[in-house]
């Protein structure tokens, strides 16, 4: 599984992004791609409630899919204004907003179909050179806790996943930094698409 170094790279933010959704100064966790039964946003969102404390953190859902409206309403119930469901966006679109990201988020439900498959968002996270927080089983979390290049837990357990973004939140800059070097040294070793092609 690759990704396009094309379309996937370290770059500057998208400033029209981060304004829209009042991003300025946020620690942003983003989760790209579908909102479905197998990514248990819910889980996600019960996170995000543990995480009201944090004042200046934002959950970033970027995309769409079967359960995007019922994730809307149980953040609206609950209050969520941590939780931000941003809409769709073109892949080329999306570098500048992962440039916003100081973790960008693989959540994926409990099954042995999706522990043994590596979702193709991975690629383009290790792309964008961010540190990434993997709420997931097998290859996923083997790959991100086995390079250190970031936090992993298990599936629907709020707790651990809120215990994985409070130690992404309380590293230094310079140490989130590091994780992503490590991101991208790993996609262009191993999961670029000329890399693969060759």
């Amino acid at each position: 599984i690759w990704a396009d170094g094309d379309i996937y790279f370290p770059s500057p933010k998208n400033q029209a992004f981060g304004e829209q959704f009042n991003l300025e100064g946020k620690f942003c966790i983003i989760h790209a791609g579908n909102i479905g039964p197998f990514q248990d946003i819910k889980n996600v969102l019960n996170t995000a409630e543990r995480l009201r404390a944090i004042d200046t953190l934002r959950i970033v859902f970027v995309g769409g899919g079967r359960d995007l409206e019922l994730m809307k309403q149980q953040a609206a119930a609950g209050g969520l204004n941590n939780a931000i469901f941003a809409g769709s966006y073109p892949a080329k679109d999306m570098s500048g907003i992962f440039a916003w990201a100081d973790g960008l988020l693989v959540s994926l439900s409990s099954d042995p179909y999706l522990a043994i498959n590596l979702p193709s968002k991975v690629p383009a996270y290790l792309a964008s050179g961010r540190p990434i927080i993997a709420c997931a089983e097998g290859e996923t979390l083997d790959l991100v806790i086995g390079n250190k290049l970031g936090f992993g837990c298990k599936p629907s357990c709020p707790a651990e996943l809120e215990g994985c973004i409070r130690k992404l939140y309380e590293l230094s800059h310079e140490e989130r930094a590091e994780m992503g070097v490590k991101c991208r040294l790993l996609f262009k070793k191993v999961y670029d698409k000329v890399t693969g092609i060759d």
